[in-house]
């Protein structure tokens, strides 16, 4: 595959010992470009995720209804149903894991409020840089630690509409 399409990660990779963090979480992309697919497949496996891919909704639906997956990566123009297309289909389905979009489109108005209605976790211009890729991943596949990270470091109010008495339960 030629990666010279996409941007490399910013650090440096060694051809030899590097070590990745191996995490059980499975990613479904789904392209009908299988240079993209091949990209963000090979991506994932370097941040240590284990991932899958289809070309299209279709095959992505049968794929989440064989095989477990913790997110679906998939792009927006596709010939046979677009990226939100498949959403609405995981949607109905029961399929509620996070979502990144991917786009070679302009970011319009109409696309990200079609998205934010979609509840796309995050959306990614393409060509993006592997980092960019594995921190989105991240960032939505373990949110509680970004929060719990941003709560260690603010100190949280009772606000007006709770008594002095009353304690505040935060549930993730």
């Amino acid at each position: 595959m030629n990666l010279d399409l996409y941007p490399e990660p910013s650090g440096e990779i060694e051809a030899s010992g590097n070590e990745t963090l191996e995490t059980n979480h499975r990613i479904l992309v789904v392209d009908d470009e299988e240079s993209m697919r091949e990209y963000a497949v090979e991506a994932l496996a370097y941040g240590g995720y284990q991932a899958g891919s289809v070309n299209g909704g279709q095959a992505a639906i049968q794929a989440l209804r064989e095989e477990h997956y913790d997110m679906v990566l998939t792009d927006f123009n596709m010939p046979n149903g677009s990226g939100g297309d498949l959403i609405i289909k995981m949607h109905a389905e029961g399929f509620m894991m996070p979502v990144i979009m991917m786009t070679g489109a302009a970011m319009t108005k109409e696309l990200l409020t079609l998205t934010k209605m979609l509840h796309v976790g995050s959306i990614l211009q393409k060509p993006f840089k592997i980092d960019e890729l594995l921190d989105n991943v991240e960032r939505l596949l373990h949110p509680v630690r970004e929060v719990s990270t941003d709560l260690a470091h603010h100190e949280v109010s009772a606000g007006p509409d709770l008594g002095a008495s009353e304690s505040r339960k935060t549930s993730f």
